[in-house]
């Protein structure tokens, strides 16, 4: 424990107590991972196991922490137990059986994380290896395009109760096209980097396009943030619920 706890970077906020929670939080992640399963963490130490959102999170902050073979391992996990029809699971059962699935553009976290952790760790062969799910994530999303956007349709990550804000799984929700948008220009450096430069400008592209339709769909000039989602057939904003979640 000591020993990990000095090779982490050191966090100074001028608070000694806030410093010391920065350097206890990846202990904490530490203690959830599942000890027979490289790459597998728990969503929390009780009630709940392995969710995709929760795990691609470590993956996503462990190189921060001088920890980027954990998150090495976390991708690999992902791509082994990637579901050929569904992609990445939202939650998987205690024997890492299928339990839920998630919309595709939220995979798209995915590609994210895998640049943070070869950005840390300068390791593009990590990028070459996890290229396949890359792909198949972004070939995926090309399927539910909605015409001239750049917007990806389906349900939404979030919230947990879609209905209560008008959502019908005819959605454009920023949650999902923003994580899409992440792992777009995330896969724009990626795939320049490991050669492929037609992939890398078809990413910067839709990148751009995307950019713009969250400008022009979701954006909420009066109130001044970004709406929670459209209408995915008619681009109508939902009346409901707004939300300063988008990322």
């Amino acid at each position: 424990y000591e020993k990990r706890l000095l090779s982490r970077p050191q966090i100074n906020t001028g608070n000694k107590i806030l410093n010391s929670a920065f350097s206890q939080f990846p202990e904490f992640v530490q203690q959830m991972k599942v000890p027979d399963r490289p790459g597998a963490a728990r969503a929390t130490l009780a009630g709940n196991f392995v969710w995709g959102w929760d795990n691609l999170n470590v993956a996503v902050a462990a190189p921060l922490a001088n920890e980027a073979d954990s998150a090495a391992q976390t991708l690999r996990f992902f791509q082994q137990t990637r579901h050929k029809q569904v992609g990445l699971l939202h939650a998987f059962t205690g024997s890492f059986q299928p339990l839920y699935k998630g919309p595709f553009p939220w995979q798209a976290h995915f590609i994210a994380a895998l640049y943070h952790a070869v950005s840390a760790s300068g390791d593009l062969s990590l990028a070459r290896e996890m290229m396949p799910t890359c792909k198949f994530i972004l070939d995926r999303c090309r399927e539910r395009l909605v015409k001239g956007t750049g917007f990806v349709e389906g349900p939404a990550m979030w919230p947990d109760r879609p209905e209560a804000m008008e959502e019908n799984g005819h959605d454009i929700s920023s949650m999902n096209n923003s994580l899409l948008y992440q792992g777009l220009r995330s896969m724009e450096f990626l795939a320049a980097a490991v050669g492929d430069k037609k992939l890398a400008a078809e990413c910067r592209d839709w990148a751009k396009t995307l950019r713009a339709s969250f400008v022009k769909y979701l954006y909420d000039e009066e109130k001044g943030f970004f709406i929670s989602s459209c209408d995915s057939q008619t681009l109508k904003p939902r009346t409901v619920s707004y939300t300063h979640l988008t990322l």
